[in-house]
């Protein structure tokens, strides 16, 4: 009897020990961390549009425990997932790769942190870059936003250039250098002061050019190099014409002063807000004005002599100035002097075509002169919309549901394409030099256009007729190098777009026109 209760006691202090042990050793860590894809070009990683899969996994996670993704930039860490997403101990997570604006690859980390933020564990993953066989950088845009410089500016060491590039198939150990060809081939930097070394493979920036030794041209050169072996993979070429006289001053070139920072605007300028003006030569037709009216042209008031009377559109405004078919969008307004409001919404495509405006989309029913509603625009307007609020009365003619009404004033909102309608952008200029050039060769670009927000250029093969590139954002007077692929074995044919810019970071095409290089 006296050897069974020992045996009993000896198996309770060992189950007592287990648990003790196991409690003891329930230590938090993260087992797993990684990516998928594990590895990326660094086309990819600054493109900014490719996904990333990371997964993980976690045990003896305390519950007042938290997991905190991070990613690598600009030499430090910064939040990848918000810290108010819960990450749970077995999980994954889709992200953008972000480039790390250095010459480092993509670096992530994983940390688990108590509820006192204190670091239990973590793990670092690095996306190592991937490098395509047979194929180097390549410089696709290369322009100088300036047409012109000043020669005094030059003189006095204030000139600014602002330059916009794009290069393509970057090397992990390569960076673009900025300069200024001189005295019939040395090389000035004109880079200004930064704290990165690393310069992304597009973009826009601020040159500060010297004075030429002679002539009235400003040649400024691109070139992609790589900083360990200094082995130069491409280059490009840009004038810039001096306007004025460069007056020689024998004191030494003083050093670029920094670029401000955007200045705040004027404060001085009246910024009360004007009353609408009264119309001259409005037409209040149903059949003109969806093709000739125009958002602010003054037609959201009207004064009736013979009743001493005035009809007025006192607001009119969208929830979404860019809407998508699809996505229900609300549209408010209010009037005065008149007995309801009627909405119409057409297509700036069928617009365009002139001919008999006919609504997509119409209400009339006789809206309250203040009031909104809830639109849901159909698949078939994916470029945007003519929205026509009026501001009615009942006809004593009525002829049909559109002329159920005497239309007195209205106001237009334009969305997408249909800002093209209401536009004043024209192109005044668009050559490319030379116009033959062999496949893999360089052409220039020039144009001008006024009216617009920013300038785009689309770049086609003339065999296919197929579209090779795009290129947005570029300044409304300009020029650019651009090269002809090696496969366009008939040549190429540049579209140029006068576009405003979109409130989402798109660009409305306005107006176009064309040119096109031959081949040799």
């Amino acid at each position: 009897m006296r050897n069974k209760i020992i045996a009993l006691v000896c198996i309770w202090l060992l189950g007592t020990l287990t648990a003790v042990a196991q409690t003891q050793n329930a230590i938090p860590v993260i087992v797993t961390f990684q990516a998928d894809p594990a590895a990326f070009t660094v086309d990819a990683a600054e493109s900014g549009d490719t996904d990333v899969t990371f997964s993980w996994q976690v045990i003896n996670m305390p519950d007042d425990a938290r997991l905190v993704l991070h990613g690598r930039s600009l030499g430090g860490w910064v939040l990848a997932i918000p810290e108010d997403q819960p990450l749970e101990a077995s999980g994954s997570a889709t992200l953008m790769v972000q480039h790390p604006l250095d010459f480092e690859p993509p670096i992530y980390r994983l940390s688990l942190v108590d509820a006192a933020g204190q670091l239990l564990d973590e793990r670092l993953l690095v996306l190592p870059y991937e490098v395509v066989p047979d194929v180097e950088p390549q410089i696709d845009l290369f322009t100088a936003n300036n047409p012109t410089l000043s020669g005094e500016a030059l003189s006095d060491g204030s000139a600014r250039v602002s330059v916009s590039w794009a290069v393509s198939n970057r090397l992990p150990t390569s960076n673009l250098v900025f300069d200024q060809i001189v005295n019939g081939g040395e090389a000035v930097p004109v880079e200004l002061p930064r704290d990165n070394l690393w310069i992304a493979s597009r973009g826009d920036g601020m040159v500060a050019p010297v004075a030429p030794s002679s002539g009235s041209v400003v040649n400024l050169r691109l070139r992609v190099v790589d900083v360990l072996s200094g082995e130069i993979y491409a280059e490009s070429e840009v004038e810039v014409l001096v306007a004025g006289t460069i007056e020689v001053v024998p004191s030494a070139t003083p050093e670029p002063s920094p670029v401000p920072e955007d200045a705040e605007g004027d404060t001085t300028a009246d910024t009360t807000p004007q009353p609408t003006p009264v119309p001259v030569n409005c037409s209040f037709s149903a059949l003109d004005v969806p093709l000739t009216g125009r958002p602010g042209d003054g037609c959201d008031v009207y004064w009736n002599a013979s009743t001493a009377t005035e009809t007025r559109v006192l607001d009119f405004s969208i929830s979404n100035p860019n809407p998508v078919p699809g996505i229900p969008v609300t549209l408010s307004w209010e009037i005065e002097g008149a007995q309801f409001a009627l909405l119409e919404i057409y297509d700036p495509r069928q617009l365009a075509q002139g001919g008999l405006p006919e609504p997509a989309l119409a209400f009339y029913d006789g809206l309250p002169t203040s009031g909104s509603t809830t639109v849901n625009l159909p698949a078939s307007l994916p470029a945007g919309v003519r929205i026509v609020l009026w501001a009615a009365n009942l006809s004593t003619e009525a002829r049909s549901p559109s002329f159920l009404y005497d239309r007195l004033a209205y106001r237009i909102i334009d969305t997408g394409a249909a800002q093209a309608l209401s536009s004043n952008a024209e192109i005044t200029a668009f050559i490319a030099l030379p116009t033959t050039a062999a496949p893999g060769s360089e052409v220039t670009l020039s144009w001008s256009l006024t009216g617009a927000d920013a300038a785009l250029i689309e770049l086609y093969d003339r065999a296919t007729n197929t579209l090779a590139g795009t290129f947005d954002g570029l300044p409304i007077i300009g020029s650019a190098n651009v090269v002809i692929p090696a496969s366009f074995t008939q040549g190429a044919r540049f579209v140029l777009w006068a576009t405003d810019e979109a409130g989402d970071g798109t660009y409305i095409r306005l107006v176009e026109a064309e040119t096109q290089v031959t081949t040799e």
